[in-house]
């Protein structure tokens, strides 16, 4: 703070009268002469005195106006703002005004006056959102200020009154806040009949002064903040704390999406028109306004209607790949050169128009509430794109089979029939025209930051057809350069993420908190919390895909090519190291050897974990296993559908390996596969056997636990000695159908977990719930192996605690005494 400062003549003491006792906040500036340290600053007192400077104001009819009043005092009473709101928002101003004129280099010469400079750039700022607001809904600002720079005075009060005003709105606005827009729409018209009161209107049904339409005591807040703050209030009750489908009630985004066009002047009207189905509810009864910007719709066409261009590209490539690779040649280019299939590929524009038309249809199925009669003009968009939709496909059909009437005419590719195809082809450009101008428009970041943040109509005329305008996030894209250095990075930041979200709240609705840490909260966690928290979106994945990796390591023909494998699958190795390692990098202490190994022994009890029913996940296995099958509990027959049929990918794991192993002798019959599945009820009758002798007689008669245990490793023993002499059956495959049958087991878990409802009363849950616990002992053994190859090695633990707290380091903290929670012996 500057230190430019005049001493207060000790000898005052005494209050302005009325006012020396009010309370404040930081600095007493409803009195200038009290005896305290901030009001020997001249730019206090500037500031304060400029509020003072109320001049020939007409006074304000209601209530008795004091001498010692200033411009906010002024405001309330016109207005009908709250004494508090008033004296809070007047130390607001105040201290803003200081500071600012405190910064100023080299400092004015007149330090006791406010400097008009300062006033005109905090205006600026503060306003800047009012402003960027009435530029993009077309309105005249009723900020009445001359351009100027002389800084007379009625532009220093106006300048005054104006900031006043809005902080006074803001300062009383409560939940308003959220919506900044709403503030906006409520100082324009304030501001308007401020305006009018300043230029010394004339009422044209009275003959008197101009009055504000919001007066008397309190009535800002009665008037204008109760209707809107009730309307919220009641829109957050029909919510059902949040359950309520999102396209039922109004959040604050929403409400204030409202202020983001024109018809908020029309249908709100000021002063505020309680009738208005702006204050409607979803409950209230009445035409509800319902959503204005976006409706979330919780539905699996979600998935391809959010990324419908790379479902687009993905699909259009798949069919040309498709059609090409029929031909049965060694290269797609030499496929390429018979005209039969170029004209082939062409029907990739039928399925391009068919998506467009899926794509139309989503979008009037999923945002239909968006439409009503004071957005007409957004359902007739959807209307029309789902028409143009139709007729592209149209189009393309009489193009397409116009091509091979002419060629079976012909019987050849004649100049005709070429013709033909040239025909269709100008018709393509046609189609992808708007696709082209849509590149142009919102794909290059800079051309579409300049016509977000212009509002010229003729730019407005051009992307009507492709989007929506929005006030929020205008001109935010990024440039092509940083776009293409980080969208590797962000990939392989987001592949988990969007797959559990897919796996859990686009198919099953399943969304869960998880708690996160805040602050400084850096505690070592052990093994079973950790895996409790990510086995199912981190580690399961990140064994899924590197057993896709060894298999394509073990049986692909590009991967005999050491540099070919590594350059084609380092960065999906990146993402299972980085899956699996993650929460244990940032886990301090996390590769202690002895706190790996007590975490081992803590991980067991809680697999094996057999006490009260009512335990909870964090005790028991079980429990936290049901409890990660909640979400099929509120899983629709669609849901349960595809979650079975995304499983069977399991299977696919066994179809493909079987025809590698010794046994199959290169034969590629169907029937191999099914009879693959013989070892499969196999092992899973010999499992039960033992897990029934286990629970029969291992307490009491542990000889005939150990029998049947002997038993079955003697039959094991002939039937692999058995193969080995009758059949082709190589000692290998034993480890190389572990890849088969492993995943297999897992899928059969997986879609039993389905079933669950028909299952559970049977003695096949059992069996399942017991093949779980295998599965999650075994996952836990591959998740830890890492973990406790690095506690094992000398240095690693040290590393890791400098690399999370290096800046601590650098202080001389003791981190390891925080993080254990150790004391010193110092």
């Amino acid at each position: 703070m500057s230190l430019r400062h005049r001493q207060s003549p000790a000898s005052v003491t005494s209050s302005a009268p009325g006012r020396g006792e009010e309370p404040f906040n930081i600095i007493p500036v409803h009195n200038l002469l009290a005896d305290h340290p901030s009001l020997r600053f001249p730019e206090v007192r500037a500031a304060a005195a400029a509020l003072r400077a109320v001049g020939d104001l007409r006074r304000p009819p209601f209530g008795q106006w004091r001498p010692n009043m200033d411009l906010l005092d002024w405001l309330a009473l016109f207005f009908g703002f709250q004494r508090d709101n008033v004296r809070n928002q007047r130390e607001h101003l105040v201290l803003h005004l200081a500071n600012a004129q405190m910064r100023l280099t080299p400092p004015p010469d007149n330090i006791d006056t406010l400097d008009a400079g300062v006033l005109r750039r905090f205006r600026k700022k503060l306003l800047k959102n009012y402003t960027s607001w009435c530029s993009y809904l077309g309105k005249k600002s009723n900020i009445w200020i001359s351009d100027r720079r002389g800084g007379a005075g009625d532009d220093l009060r106006r300048e005054l009154l104006y900031v006043s005003l809005y902080l006074l709105i803001w300062g009383e606005a409560a939940n308003l806040r959220f919506m900044p827009e709403c503030i906006c729409y409520i100082f324009h018209n304030m501001a308007n009949e401020l305006n009018r009161i300043l230029e010394d209107f004339i009422d044209e049904n009275t003959g008197q002064p101009v009055m504000p339409s919001v007066s008397g005591e309190n009535a800002f807040l009665n008037l204008v903040v109760k209707p809107i703050y009730e309307t919220i209030k009641r829109e957050v009750d029909s919510s059902r704390n949040g359950t309520a489908p999102h396209s039922a009630w109004r959040n604050y985004d929403d409400i204030n999406e409202y202020f983001w066009s024109r018809r908020c002047f029309e249908k709100l009207k000021w002063p505020l028109d309680i009738g208005s189905n702006f204050f409607v509810t979803a409950g209230g009864g009445g035409k509800h306004v319902g959503k204005t910007g976006f409706v979330e719709q919780r539905s699996f066409w979600n998935l391809f209607r959010s990324f419908d261009r790379l479902w687009v590209m993905l699909i259009l490539f798949l069919q040309a790949a498709i059609i090409v690779a029929w031909e049965g040649k060694t290269y797609p280019w030499q496929a390429l050169e018979d005209r039969t299939v170029q004209v082939r590929v062409l029907t990739i524009f039928f399925t391009w128009s068919g998506l467009r038309f899926l794509q139309s249809l989503l979008d009037v199925g999923m945002q239909y509430r968006l439409v009503s009669r004071e957005t007409i003009g957004l359902g007739m968009r959807m209307v029309m794109k789902c028409v143009v939709a139709a007729g592209w496909i149209v189009v393309f059909g009489v193009f397409y089979a116009r091509i091979w009437t002419q060629r079976n005419q012909d019987r050849r590719w004649s100049p005709a029939a070429n013709n033909r195809v040239w025909n269709f082809l100008v018709v393509v450009f046609v189609f992808i025209i708007p696709e082209l101008l849509a590149v142009a428009l919102f794909v290059i970041p800079w051309i579409r930051n300049f016509i977000e943040n212009t509002n010229w109509r003729i730019f407005y005329m051009l992307s009507w057809w492709f989007q929506s305008r929005s006030f929020v996030g205008r001109g935010l894209r990024e440039g092509l350069v940083d776009n293409f250095t980080f969208m590797r990075f962000f990939h392989e930041l987001n592949v988990k993420p969007l797959s559990r979200f897919f796996g859990r709240t686009v198919l099953h609705w399943g969304s869960k908190y998880r708690a996160t840490g805040r602050g400084f909260e850096e505690e070592n966690k052990r093994f079973a919390e950790i895996y409790r928290l990510f086995a199912r979106s981190h580690f399961v994945k990140a064994i899924e895909l590197g057993l896709i990796l060894v298999i394509y390591a073990s049986h692909s023909p590009v991967a005999t090519d050491t540099f070919v494998y590594i350059a084609l699958t380092i960065t999906s190795w990146f993402l299972v190291a980085s899956w699996i390692m993650a929460p244990f990098v940032f886990n301090p202490s996390g590769f202690d050897w002895l706190k790996t190994v007590y975490d081992f022994d803590d991980f067991m009890n809680w697999i094996w974990y057999s006490g009260s029913v009512f335990a909870k996940a964090e005790q028991s296995w079980e429990r936290w296993w049901f409890e990660e099958q909640d979400h099929l509990k509120v899983t629709g027959l669609w849901g349960k559908l595809l979650e079975i049929i995304l499983d069977l990918r399991f299977f696919f794991f066994q179809y493909g390996i079987v025809y590698q192993l010794g046994i199959s002798d290169h034969n590629t019959s169907i029937a191999v596969y099914l009879l693959s599945w013989i070892y499969v009820f196999v092992v899973s009758g010999i499992y039960a056997v033992v897990v029934y002798a286990r629970n029969k007689y291992a307490a009491k008669e542990h000889i005939y636990y150990r029998l049947v245990q002997f038993l079955v490793i003697i039959l094991a023993i002939l039937v692999i000695v058995g193969l080995l002499e009758f059949t082709k059956f190589k000692f290998m495959d034993i480890f190389t159908s572990l890849l088969a049958f492993i995943p297999t087991g897992w899928g059969l878990i997986s879609i039993a977990q389905v079933f669950r409802p028909f299952l559970q009363s049977t003695i096949i849950w059992d069996g399942v719930v017991s093949v779980a616990r295998i599965y999650d002992i075994m996952f836990g053994v591959i998740i830890m192996a890492p973990v406790a190859l690095l506690s094992w090695l000398p240095g690693f633990q040290n590393m890791q605690t400098r690399i999370l707290f290096n800046e601590a380091f650098s202080r001389g903290l003791r981190i390891f005494q925080i993080v254990t929670g150790k004391k010193s012996q110092s």
